[in-house]
């Protein structure tokens, strides 16, 4: 009885829900996507990322020229379609350059959180057999040296930050150099490459939390990723002219959707992964949008209400609501000017998308200016 019920309420709910329009794929997998992006918008400013504490700004052009030395780097270590490639770091400028040339190199990117433990980082990266690793820093290697029994596949560690051992562990600056020799004999190799990449082949790797038994690699390919970002693109939610904030772990699938939706839609992206910094990032950067879990933007509106965690009633110039969509917030940015604006997103929902100037209203009003990035 109780599963003719279920059945039941399934068939209702299949025969209730909204259909969804049809969007149209404008590549077949995310190199093409990618390099048709740096088509449109050569010249046009893709990422800021900070260097030596200073924000500086990439284009697309500029981009390509660091991710197409990188995959032919890859295919030069013998790396073949759909092979995994891992990536243990947080989320930073050269974690996107990593994955955008594990994409056009036709191999499969293995998500690992920076804060994964030793045990479940050598799991995750001995169970999807991974080759290559891209690893942020000292610390990182450091996991994957203390079970370096463990995992077999992996032929070579390569490190965003650090110095090389001449043996098992190269730099990215070694990578791209063995791409560039490569690329000097065999010049179309990664357009190639990137052209025979179908929607079906393996894109990503997104391991679950472990939470019901060990981590569990769920498959994702090419062509579910650029739907996401088609679909973004579609409702014109976002543009050329947006500049987001980036701080969610890239290694989640909400973090590789803002990616695909960047190469669908052509905005730009201020990319530092330091949760902490995220209030003193948006005041710098001044971002259009970010996006983040609700809970995020719960705790903004509870910081602009009681900045001082004292007092229960607004500061001064600062009033907040709601509306039926979310937060809504009104804000005095300085003498006779007012910010508005409200956040497009349920607080029941596991992920929302939002005006960034929402969480740096208190920044804002402070004078806090943004410097023009540095190229």
């Amino acid at each position: 009885m109780f599963a003719d019920r279920c059945r039941q309420v399934m068939e209702e709910n299949e025969m209730n829900a909204p259909t969804s329009p049809a969007v149209d794929t404008p590549a077949p997998n995310l190199a093409a996507l990618f390099f048709d992006r740096v088509s449109k918008s050569a010249e046009k400013e893709a990422f800021r990322y900070l260097h030596t504490g200073r924000w500086v700004s990439a284009t697309w052009q500029q981009t390509a020229e660091r991710v197409e030395p990188l995959a032919a780097g890859l295919l030069e270590l013998g790396i073949e379609p759909e092979q995994r490639i891992g990536i243990v770091s947080a989320t930073r400028y050269e974690w996107i350059l990593a994955d955008l040339a594990v994409m056009c190199a036709g191999a499969a990117t293995t998500t690992v959180y920076a804060n994964t433990n030793v045990a479940d980082t050598a799991y995750i990266l001995a169970d999807s057999g991974s080759r290559i690793v891209f690893a942020e820093n000292a610390d990182q290697l450091a996991k994957l040296t203390a079970r370096r029994a463990e995992l077999p596949d992996v032929a070579k560690v390569v490190l965003f930050d650090g110095a090389a051992d001449g043996d098992w562990v190269i730099t990215l600056d070694d990578l791209a150099e063995l791409g560039a020799k490569h690329l000097l004999d065999h010049p179309s190799c990664v357009r190639e490459t990137a052209d025979a990449i179908s929607p079906e082949q393996l894109a990503t790797l997104i391991y679950t939390s472990g939470t019901t038994g060990r981590p569990k690699g769920v498959r994702l390919s090419h062509g579910a990723w650029v739907y996401e970002g088609a679909t973004v693109h579609a409702i014109h939610l976002l543009g050329e002219q947006d500049l987001q904030l980036l701080w969610l772990p890239l290694a989640h699938a909400f973090g590789k959707v803002l990616i695909a939706a960047q190469l669908a839609c052509g905005f730009r992206s201020a990319v530092d992964g330091r949760v902490d910094k995220i209030v003193e990032n948006t005041a710098v950067v001044q971002p259009t949008f970010m996006a983040a879990a609700p809970r995020t933007f719960e705790k903004a509106y509870a910081r602009i209400l009681t900045p001082n965690r004292k007092r229960a009633a607004p500061p001064p110039g600062c009033s907040t609501g709601r509306s039926q969509s979310g937060l809504r917030w009104t804000v005095a940015a300085g003498p006779g000017s007012t910010s508005r604006g409200e956040c497009g997103c349920s607080t029941r929902s596991s992920t929302a998308w939002c005006s960034a100037k929402s969480v740096g209203c208190s920044a804002a009003a402070s004078g806090s200016s943004c410097p023009a990035p540095h190229r």
